[in-house]
């Protein structure tokens, strides 16, 4: 498996930057319409005999110099059925479990910080050596596999094979138990490459008429974080592709972007003034 973390350190200068080694391709940027990764995103995708696996937004208990909740970014990828396919579907699904709770610096994230302390990324980021990667390599490692003690959530497979069939490809609700289960089964069916194509969960879809268009011959798994844009039974939707896709109703992804976009301004704006504040404070009692 290659895996790659991405993380930022406490002071200013220190952005986003990957540890150690950045992945060859940054193939997770065609999803930009669909989500804002600077919010929880996973991304699973399969095809031949190969797997890759984008999980944004991780919130680590670290804050930058401003007080803002520092993120982890990780990108695995292997060989379909490989050692560190099941893994990685355990990692998805504890994911899943920590943002349904409401705790993005859940289970996931304690695991990353216990492996991943600032002085580690302090050292490793941005660093494009032998010595870095094999020592983020080896720390990932023990974080991947500290998740894989963690109890395990739900039990997909039965809820999958107790159920009435379902839609080849689908749009769910993340709040949903059964969507969740039913998405994690998925993955590890894309993952063992006992299927092929892809599993997302996007900030910015709510309505299959938002999706990624669906491909020819794959199947597609969508979860929304809002799942009171799904039907009133809480139901799956079917993705039969964009032409036939329902009509887009109220906000689109642009428009969601947009406050996303706002808050964010805002929220810099106010640590600009609250750091103006505390200097001209210091300052004052000094003179």
């Amino acid at each position: 498996m290659n895996g790659y973390v991405m993380s930022r350190g406490h002071a200013r200068p220190d952005d986003y930057d990957f540890l150690g080694a950045a992945p060859p391709m940054e193939w997770w940027k065609k999803y930009h319409p669909y989500a804002d990764f600077e919010y929880p995103t996973l991304l699973v995708e399969s095809r031949k005999d190969q797997w890759q696996l984008y999980l944004s937004g991780i919130r680590s208990e670290r804050t930058d110099a401003v007080g803002t909740a520092i993120r982890f970014t990780l990108v695995l990828s292997g060989r379909c059925g490989d050692e560190a396919a099941p893994r990685a579907a355990r990692l998805a699904a504890q994911w899943l479990a920590d943002l349904a709770a409401g705790k993005p610096a859940g289970e996931v994230g304690r695991c990353l910080d216990l492996h991943f302390p600032g002085e580690a990324v302090d050292t490793l980021r941005g660093r494009r050596d032998t010595e870095a990667a094999d020592e983020t390599g080896r720390l990932l490692d023990q974080a991947l596999s500290a998740v894989q003690l963690l109890p395990t959530p739900g039990a997909a497979k039965q809820a999958m094979e107790s159920d009435p069939p379902d839609p080849s490809s689908w749009l769910g609700g993340l709040p949903h138990d059964r969507h969740r289960e039913l998405f994690i089964s998925c993955v590890e069916d894309l993952l063992s490459g006992e299927m092929k194509g892809r599993a997302l969960l996007l900030n910015l879809v709510a309505r299959a008429s938002e999706a990624p268009e669906l491909k020819h011959g794959e199947r597609l798994f969508v979860l929304s974080e809002r799942g009171d844009d799904l039907s009133a039974t809480g139901g799956l939707v079917p993705l039969t592709g964009k032409a036939s896709g329902p009509e887009r109703i109220g906000p689109d992804p642009t428009a969601r972007r947009s406050r996303m976009n706002a808050k964010k301004t805002v929220i810099a704006i106010g640590a600009t003034i609250a750091l103006g504040l505390t200097i001209w404070y210091v300052v004052d009692r000094l003179t």
